[in-house]
């Protein structure tokens, strides 16, 4: 049994679900810290373009959001290598069915 199905089976479907809205807006408020920081931190001393509210606003908005796409990518990732599950199914995804065409 996979380990998401285990975990699954314990919290039940809820209960996963809501465990992992909780991990990505804590993972959110995270990124937002970061992001505020390293592009404040380059915006000091660096061009006069990055100083601009609407771009400010913008990387502050859409910057947490493209690394949580990212982290929960790499979770994915290495959860199907500890597991390990390949990123491709060797076999056809309809191969057990009957082609009726053929009969």
């Amino acid at each position: 049994m996979r380990r998401s199905a285990k975990l699954r089976g314990n919290l039940g479907t809820c209960g996963f679900a809501l465990a992992s809205a909780v991990f990505g807006c804590l993972l959110l408020i995270l990124n937002g810290g970061v992001v505020a920081a390293v592009y404040f931190a380059i915006a000091e001393d660096g061009p006069e373009w990055m100083r601009n509210r609407s771009l400010s606003q913008f990387a502050l908005f859409v910057g947490p959001v493209l690394l949580l796409i990212l982290q929960w990518t790499l979770i994915d990732l290495v959860g199907r290598d500890r597991r390990g599950e390949s990123s491709h199914s060797p076999t056809p995804i309809d191969s057990h069915r009957v082609d009726s065409t053929k009969a």
